[in-house]
């Protein structure tokens, strides 16, 4: 028999839940009886190494290390992040949405930290634009979209949700927001 890898078995309840995923859905994704990934959540067996190398990198999408850590990290749950949608869809967000925006989180760390106290983007909004209390929203709109370059017009031409949203994308980051 394969020597089992003694890992912290609430790691493995915390990263099988933050993953989305149930006891039955790992089960099938490792091709093991869910009596068997129970028990490695109760610390009364345990993985091997290349079935803890699947869990975290294919099934859980996680560091191997961190099913070593004494307690799990701290991380923004979905629920903190979306704090404006309804709870029931954030309960219903698939697994891969919640990887992917863990990975996202990642990114956006990893850039930070790489631009510490940088703003990549030559023009800034912030710095370049300042209103008045007293001035009109729709005043404000309008020196917002003439800094930008997205004139009304140019908006209505986008054919889609997709291309709006990448044009305005674009046009934020290229003014450091």
């Amino acid at each position: 028999m394969k020597e089992q890898i003694p890992v912290n078995p609430d790691m493995l309840v915390w990263a099988r839940e933050t993953a989305g995923l149930s006891v039955e859905a790992t089960a099938q994704r490792m091709k093991k009886a869910i009596e068997t990934i129970e028990l490695w959540e109760r610390g009364d067996g345990a993985p091997t190494y290349v079935q803890l190398e699947k869990l975290a990198y294919q099934v859980y999408k996680r560091p191997l290390a961190l099913f070593f850590f004494p307690e799990p990290p701290q991380e923004e749950t979905p629920k903190q992040s979306f704090r404006t949608l309804p709870e029931q869809e954030i309960e219903m967000m698939s697994s891969r949405m919640k990887i992917l925006i863990r990975k996202a989180r990642v990114m956006q760390a990893n850039l930070a930290e790489l631009n510490v106290e940088i703003n990549p983007s030559e023009r800034k909004i912030f710095k370049e634009l300042s209103f008045d209390v007293n001035r009109s929203l729709v005043e404000m709109t309008k020196t917002i979209r003439e800094f930008l370059g997205i004139t009304l017009d140019k908006q209505i031409a986008w054919k889609d949700t997709d291309k709006a949203f990448k044009s305005w994308r674009e046009r934020f980051e290229e003014n450091g927001i």
